[in-house]
């Protein structure tokens, strides 16, 4: 998704805070899937990525939590969570970890990296730091998942795990289209 360059008002720090209770939720779904997918996992590399991710996902809950008390005076909030969770309903009936890693870098962490890219020219510059931090280590771990599917999946695989990256977005632009209408002034073309 290219990012628009029109220029957007900016938002009002209530949807600021939907959006970054929003994101707080997947880092808290992306958190409890790791921890079980670490005690799941055979493969000692996926195993060792996914540690060092899950320190990331752990800091970026905490920092998100931090400034979602500052904008909004109290803790985040879990309302809405179970359409963010879809997904990762989804990642948890796989047994597959190339299916996972699909479904969590290729999809919602690629996810995350586009709406944080969207947000950074409209928001205050604290809150765009925050994001942009949150932007580069998420990019940081779809590399490090390209690297693994590089390796390991053969052109019909690509093309069938493609299709399912496209359902995993299509969940989250449904899961994100209110916010997101209240940030863009526009609908998500679905």
């Amino acid at each position: 998704m290219a990012f628009t360059s029109a220029k957007l008002p900016p938002p009002s720090r209530t949807v600021v805070v939907d959006i970054l209770t929003r994101l707080w939720q997947t880092k808290r779904n992306t958190i409890a899937f790791f921890e079980q997918w670490l005690r799941e996992t055979k493969d000692g590399d996926i195993y060792a990525g996914l540690s060092v991710q899950l320190a990331d996902e752990r800091r970026h809950l905490r920092l998100l939590s931090d400034e979602i008390r500052a904008l909004s005076g109290h803790a985040a909030g879990v309302g809405a969570e179970k359409a963010v969770s879809r997904p990762f309903l989804e990642a948890r009936s796989m047994r597959d970890d190339l299916r996972r890693i699909c479904i969590i870098h290729k999809g919602v962490k690629a996810f995350t990296v586009d709406r944080c890219g969207h947000l950074l020219r409209i928001v205050e510059p604290r809150v765009a730091r925050l994001l942009e931090q949150i932007a580069h280590d998420e990019d940081r771990h779809i590399q490090w998942a390209d690297i693994r599917l590089s390796r390991r999946l053969n052109q019909e695989e690509r093309r069938q795990y493609g299709l399912l990256v496209e359902r995993i977005d299509h969940m989250l632009t449904v899961s994100w289209s209110k916010d997101w209408t209240q940030i863009t002034g526009r609908r998500i073309a679905l």
